[in-house]
């Protein structure tokens, strides 16, 4: 019991200790620093064939300063050792072809069917609009006395047979 206390305690110190000056930057920037790191502990689903792809794509759905971050975050940055694109995405049927969306605008209506699609294709959902986990979103950034935390929806992750960590889990604020 005790080193499951401490591999947890040492898992949040990995993830967070890049974070730590989140005075210094932007909460954008630090959103895009967990894409990255979150990323790790996720397993996509073998539809996506992403260990054939020599490039992984974040489209961003909706206009967000968040573009920048990540454009300036992965100029260095890879995900599971591959170099990442950022696209901002204009239509839903730009989708298909991205690993990652991050949306970050209320979709009213048109959530379900972006969640729909992403299942479909084996796309990761970040967001941070609240409300947006129970929904279907896969992992939720949402501010909690002034620090950020996530939220992960576990059915839609495993709807979308994605494979996330239980350590992952363990940091996260879990929603079904």
């Amino acid at each position: 019991m005790l080193y499951k206390s401490i591999y947890k305690v040492i898992l949040l110190v990995l993830i967070m200790v890049p974070l730590l000056s989140f005075d210094k930057y932007s909460e954008f920037d630090t959103k895009a620093a967990f894409i990255e790191k979150i990323s790790r502990y996720i397993g996509w689903p073998e539809i996506k064939g992403l260990e054939k792809k020599n490039r992984i794509k974040i489209g961003v759905l909706g206009k967000s300063r968040i573009i920048t971050s990540l454009n300036n975050y992965f100029i260095k940055a890879k995900i599971k050792d591959k170099r990442v694109s950022i696209v901002e995405i204009s239509n839903f049927d730009e989708i298909e072809e991205m690993d990652i969306i991050f949306i970050s605008e209320d979709l009213g209506d048109d959530l379900e069917k972006v969640i729909n699609r992403c299942i479909k294709y084996g796309v990761l959902v970040f967001s941070d609009i609240k409300g947006y986990s129970i929904k279907g979103v896969h992992i939720n950034f949402f501010n909690d006395n002034s620090r950020l935390n996530l939220e992960v929806n576990l059915k839609s992750i495993r709807k979308s047979n994605f494979y996330i960590d239980s350590k992952l889990l363990s940091i996260a604020k879990v929603v079904e």
